[in-house]
C-alpha cells in the first residue's frame, strides 16, 4: 500500500480496510520518508511492514519477500531514530530492570528468532520464553515483538557494554 499520494487519514482508512478482510491481508506501507512516528502508526494499525522510497529496489524486494513470509519490516533508520529517542528518556526504576535472561531473549527477538528457536538456544521451555516476552513487553511498554526489538536496542547495547566492562 502506498501512502505517498494519500493524506495520513486516507492512508489509515485504506489500511483499516485491508485489515478488515477475512483473512487479513499481509501489508506493507510505502512512504515518502523514513519516519519513526509514521512507522509506529502503520504497525499499530496492523501493517506488517513500513518502507520508504529512499530504500533501494533490491532492499524493497527483499522487504516485500520478508513480509510475505510472515516477518515485520521496519527500516534500520527508524530503529536508529528510536534508539536516539530512548537515549533522552529517563532511566527505568530498579523494579523495571531487565534481567540477564530477559536481555538474552531481547537479543534473540532483535535477530527475528521465533519463541521455539529462542527456547532451544537458551535451554528453556517455550512457555518460559513467552513469560519472559510478556515481562519484557510490560517493562518496555511495548505492544508487540517489533516494539520490543526497537525499544530493546538500547537495553541490549547497555547489557553488552556492561558485560564487557
Amino acid at each position: 500500500m502506498s501512502s505517498i499520494s494519500l493524506s495520513r487519514g486516507e492512508a489509515d482508512a485504506e489500511l483499516a480496510l485491508l485489515m478488515d478482510l477475512d483473512p487479513p491481508v499481509r501489508s506493507m506501507v510505502l512512504a515518502k520518508a523514513d519516519d519513526l512516528n509514521e512507522a509506529y502508526a502503520a504497525l499499530s494499525l496492523g501493517a506488517n511492514g513500513y518502507i520508504s522510497m529512499s530504500a533501494g529496489f533490491e532492499v524493497f524486494i527483499q522487504a516485500l519477500r520478508f513480509v510475505a513470509a510472515g516477518g515485520t519490516y521496519v527500516p534500520p533508520q527508524c530503529l536508529l531514530l528510536a534508539r536516539q529517542a530512548q537515549a533522552v528518556e529517563p532511566e527505568h526504576e530498579a523494579e523495571n530492570a531487565i534481567t540477564a535472561r530477559e536481555l538474552a531473549v531481547i537479543k534473540a527477538i532483535r535477530q527475528g528468532k521465533p519463541n521455539k528457536v529462542i527456547a532451544y538456544e537458551l535451554n528453556m521451555c517455550e512457555s518460559t520464553v513467552k513469560v519472559h516476552v510478556r515481562h519484557i513487553m510490560k517493562k518496555l511498554h511495548a505492544r508487540n515483538r517489533t516494539e520490543v526489538a526497537i525499544k530493546g536496542a538500547e537495553v541490549a547495547m547497555a547489557g553488552a557494554s556492561a558485560h564487557s566492562a
